[in-house]
């Protein structure tokens, strides 16, 4: 799918931890727990990927692209979404999204965080990011280390 801007997908509530890793990788991922089968489709704008573990969603599926997936874990899932779009490193824009609320985030200054993060952090790290909707602040910490190694191997290895 390399060269395709704006990827974007809609996951049913069955995928989770996957919206958070699709997020991370810096993909618009809509993700609304608790939503029943029935009213998925009200939530899925247009161009979106449906991503769904659903038989009934998937056979039900209203002319939308669609990509089933098979697997439990949410690394091999990952894997499948990147192996069977095709993605490339180049498609993806890391920690560019807020993992908790999906909205795009904004680069803060250091001295705005002080008081929103703890000391230890404000003392040993440098770049924050702000999500606008939901106010969460982020840093690079260690955290932020595996999940690029993940990404690394991800793309490496080329998944299934």
């Amino acid at each position: 799918m390399s060269g395709e801007a704006n990827i974007r997908f809609a996951l049913e509530s069955s995928l989770g931890k996957l919206s958070k890793w699709l997020r991370i990788l810096g993909f618009d991922s809509i993700y609304v727990p608790g939503i029943p089968d029935e009213s998925f489709f009200s939530y899925v704008q247009e161009g979106r990927i449906i991503l769904t573990r659903t038989r009934k969603i998937r056979d039900q599926n209203p002319g939308h692209r669609l990509l089933f997936i098979v697997y439990n874990d949410p690394r091999d899932q990952l894997k499948q979404v990147v192996s069977d779009l095709d993605l490339e490193l180049s498609d993806t824009n890391p920690f560019s999204r807020c993992i908790r609320c999906n909205c795009s985030l904004s680069q803060i200054s250091r001295d705005k965080v002080r008081s929103l993060v703890p000391d230890y952090v404000y003392e040993t790290r440098f770049k924050f990011s702000q999500c606008p909707c939901c106010r969460g602040i982020y840093w690079p910490g260690t955290h932020y280390e595996r999940s690029i190694k993940m990404v690394r191997e991800l793309f490496t290895r080329r998944c299934f």
